[in-house]
């Protein structure tokens, strides 16, 4: 998708796995409400409370059009004239690296001048947990029909490291399932508490751009993290409450690797979020939706 070769593909996002790639590649990624768009085919369909499809494209508007597909309905446009937007100061927010929050600050900022709107300090507490209630509960359903058995039947040829952690999932109690339910059911009441005050929430998708494949190690203000450590932070409460989500490249770092900013909105309220997305495209004149990687850029050496 980000080589413009398709025009449209879709994602399966448990925790983060569509906005993390729109984010790393300059896309538009779509998480939807959670039951809002299909999901027939994919092998936890029956058991997930969290995973659900959406749309990776170049733009909103394309995101629209897809993302309507995945849905089986319309999603019209609207306006987001107004547009009260949520902001925390938190890890999500604070531990990224300096370009990415500069970049992003300044595209809230912009969009609060497109549309309008207001930007509200909010808080959220216990983020933390919530992402840890995330990963146990999705861990937990990945389990579903498997037995020591089938794990002792594990293909000799996977690696040690995988077969741990797959058998390492069985060790896990159901307390802690029961437990990450509670927190589940907490955030959802105060998101919807929140929601009576901010139409999204938004902070950086991801706390700094794509690291190298060798070494997907990113350094925050708080010290070294692995990417997937880092990035899960900001992607998992809207899997584990079931809110939308959405993704949008906001500009270039230093060494030219997207940046992007998520906004949140409350269940049902996909629409919203893609008429924000349009909004910002607009004020930025499509800068960035339009950008093209250095290599895309550069004349042909040979035949």
């Amino acid at each position: 998708m980000a080589a413009r070769l398709v025009a449209g593909a879709v994602g399966a996002d448990g925790l983060g796995s569509v906005r993390f790639p729109a984010a790393y590649c300059g896309l538009t990624g779509l998480k939807p409400t959670f039951g809002r768009s299909a999901m027939e085919g994919h092998h936890m369909a029956p058991v997930t409370t969290l995973i659900v499809s959406g749309p990776l494209c170049a733009d909103a508007a394309d995101c629209r059009l897809l993302g309507s597909a995945l849905y089986g309905e319309e999603l019209v446009p609207g306006d987001a004239t107004g547009l009260r937007i949520g902001v925390v100061r938190d890890p999500v927010s604070e531990d990224v690296t300096s370009e990415v929050r500069e970049t992003c600050e300044a595209a809230i900022e912009t969009l609060r001048e497109e549309t309008g709107g207001e930007v509200v300090e909010i808080e959220l507490a216990d983020l933390a947990a919530a992402t840890l209630a995330a990963i146990l509960i999705i861990n937990a359903e990945s389990m579903s029909g498997v037995t020591p058995e089938r794990l002792n039947r594990l293909n000799p040829e996977l690696s040690p490291i995988a077969r741990g952690s797959l058998k390492y999932r069985m060790l896990l109690p159901t307390a802690a399932t029961v437990q990450a339910n509670r927190v589940r059911t907490l955030m959802r009441r105060r998101l919807a508490d929140l929601f009576d005050q901010v139409d999204v929430i938004a902070w950086p998708t991801i706390p700094a751009p794509a690291p190298p494949l060798e070494e997907p190690m990113v350094e925050l203000p708080s010290g070294t993290l692995s990417a997937d450590q880092a990035n899960v932070r900001g992607a998992a409460l809207a899997n584990l409450t079931g809110i939308p989500s959405i993704s949008m490249p906001v500009g270039l770092s230093s060494e030219r690797l997207p940046i992007a900013l998520q906004l949140q909105a409350a269940w049902g309220k996909d629409e919203l979020l893609l008429d924000a997305a349009e909004a910002l495209e607009r004020a930025n004149g499509r800068r960035w939706v339009e950008s093209r990687p250095p290599l895309a850029e550069a004349e042909p050496t040979g035949a």
